[in-house]
């Protein structure tokens, strides 16, 4: 008998509002009508994914409004008493507007429920029992009492962590700090743990408008036209990246969450249901591709993961992409953990090579950010930081574990 059951829904407009609640409901109605799964008079919360604070939600870099909508007309048939749309978006961005560029503002409007800003609420300490990366995580005191908790990702490929699902839009759960912990201590290790200690109700991956290759913002649109639903949130990602016709098991989180026995993680205890997954299968780019040939940049690849190599190369095109290429000094940049660093002006990137944590250019993370990373070129050819002073990435060794 099957553990877990995922349903696949396909729609036709992304744009259409009132077609894309429509299917929403009838996918979800497809998994189990909403009477069955939640208790009347549930608080609920609603968790999609804002990575952006302008309106980007048509290029797939964050969950559609009308999407979530859909969800809360799901929700209501079964009378809850309160329904909330809440989220933290990335460090730096400004969480109000994320909400209100990208149409959320509208959606609570029209449906009576409430916009809740994570970063204005509480945080709370929760243990990580037998943790691969942390012993407590802080995470939103809002989440963790919620009676019914749905997570509402978008579909990307990422160049950290390979895929964006369910399992990682868990990330938005905490506040700005603790998100900077999960890439110093490894960030899909850490995403694991907190998917031990946050276990959504229901998860709706929204690939209405998907997003492959240099996700999560770089990457190029996917109008896929496809609803994911499923109440086991490995399980649906699992599915999710098949179909995106990728392996699975190339990714660190799925293996990270067989190895810890968490959800369902076996193809074959998964009941698919709704349209077939050969129908809308689709083989997405990876977040991956050759190092730039970029004229007075040089790599010194020690043995790097995807992860770090893939971060380099996304924050030179960000560089580029905002005309400060020329503005650089030669400069090498080294990553892997047998890199060798011969100049004091050379960019360390990546928590491997921690023992240079003292170079001027020395940027953190399992893999780095690629933010952070694009930020110490940004400051090397004379601009300022977008995303804060480097000091604040840079953590205590005393709360770093061997990952």
């Amino acid at each position: 008998m099957a553990k877990a059951r995922v349903h696949i829904g396909r729609i036709s407009d992304a744009t259409d509002r009132e077609s894309v609640i429509d299917k929403v409901i009838e996918t979800l109605d497809g998994l189990a009508p909403a009477a069955q799964v939640i208790k009347s008079g549930s608080k609920v919360v609603i968790k999609p994914n804002l990575t952006a604070d302008t309106r980007l939600w048509q290029e797939g870099i964050v969950t559609s409004p009308h999407t979530v909508e859909g969800v809360i007309r799901y929700v209501q048939q079964a009378g809850p008493s309160e329904i909330i749309i809440a989220e933290a978006t990335a460090c730096g961005l400004d969480n109000k507007k994320a909400f209100r560029e990208n149409g959320f503002e509208e959606v609570a409007s029209r449906t009576g429920s409430v916009i809740v800003d994570l970063y204005d609420e509480e945080f709370v300490s929760v243990p990580v029992r037998n943790g691969m990366a942390a012993k407590e995580i802080k995470v939103a005191r809002r989440v963790m009492e919620a009676d019914f908790l749905i997570n509402v990702p978008t579909m990307k490929t990422h160049v950290a962590t390979g895929v964006s699902l369910c399992l990682k839009n868990l990330k938005g759960v905490l506040p700005e700090n603790e998100k900077r912990r999960s890439h110093f201590l490894g960030v899909n290790k850490f995403v694991t743990d907190l998917n031990s200690i946050v276990k959504p109700d229901l998860c709706v991956i929204d690939a209405t408008v998907a997003m492959e290759g240099d996700g999560p913002m770089q990457g190029t649109p996917v109008h896929l036209g496809v609803l994911l639903a499923g109440t086991d949130p490995v399980a649906t990602d699992i599915i999710a990246t098949r179909v995106m016709g990728l392996d699975p098991w190339q990714f660190k989180c799925f293996n990270y969450a067989r190895q810890q026995g968490l959800g369902v993680w076996n193809e074959a205890d998964i009941a698919l249901t709704g349209v077939p997954l050969d129908e809308v299968r689709r083989e997405f780019h990876p977040a991956s591709g050759p190092f730039p040939d970029v004229h007075g940049i040089t790599l010194v690849d020690g043995g790097a993961c995807p992860g770090c190599l893939d971060g380099v190369r996304t924050a030179i095109g960000r560089v580029k992409a905002a005309g400060l290429l020329d503005n650089l000094p030669p400069l090498t940049i080294v990553v892997g953990e047998k890199g060798v660093v011969t100049g004091e002006n050379d960019v360390v990137v990546g928590r491997c090579l921690k023992r240079h944590r003292g170079k001027k250019h020395y940027v953190p993370g399992c893999p780095a950010q690629v933010f952070v990373i694009s930020d110490e070129l940004r400051e090397m050819a004379g601009q300022y930081r977008l995303f804060g002073p480097k000091a604040q990435y840079l953590l205590h060794e005393g709360e770093d574990r061997e990952n």
